[in-house]
Order: C-alpha cells, then structure tokens, then sequence
C-alpha cells in the first residue's frame, strides 16, 4: 500500500477517498454515533422547517421581489 499523503483523493468517478478513509478510521461504534447525529441534526432541520411552514396559513407571497 502506498503512504497516506501519496494516496489519490478522489476515485476516477469523483468519489472522495479522503472521507471514506476517515471514516473507515474510526471504530464501528464512532461510525454509528456519528451518522445518529446526521440524522438528529436532519431530524432538528425538519421540524423547524415545518413548524415555519405550518406558521405560515396564508401560503407564499405572491407578489414578485
């Protein structure tokens, strides 16, 4: 295996190797925590999304800015 800082950052087809090598660093146990908070954080983002949406009973602003 080549050394780290001579190894591609990025595949052929634009994966990014850089972050699968980060997290293929961590243990099983940080990966999982890890993706939770992605998805609390996506949890959060939803729900302040809608609580905007079902404030707003009139609908968009029609008027063009």
């Amino acid at each position: 295996m080549l050394p780290e800082h001579s190894l591609p950052d990025y595949s052929e087809d634009g994966v990014d190797l850089t972050l699968i090598r980060w997290m293929m660093s961590l243990t099983p146990r940080q990966r999982l925590d890890f993706l939770q908070d992605q998805v609390d954080s996506l949890f959060t983002l939803r729900a302040k999304f809608e609580s905007q949406v079902s404030g707003n009973i009139a609908g968009p602003d029609p008027t063009p800015r």
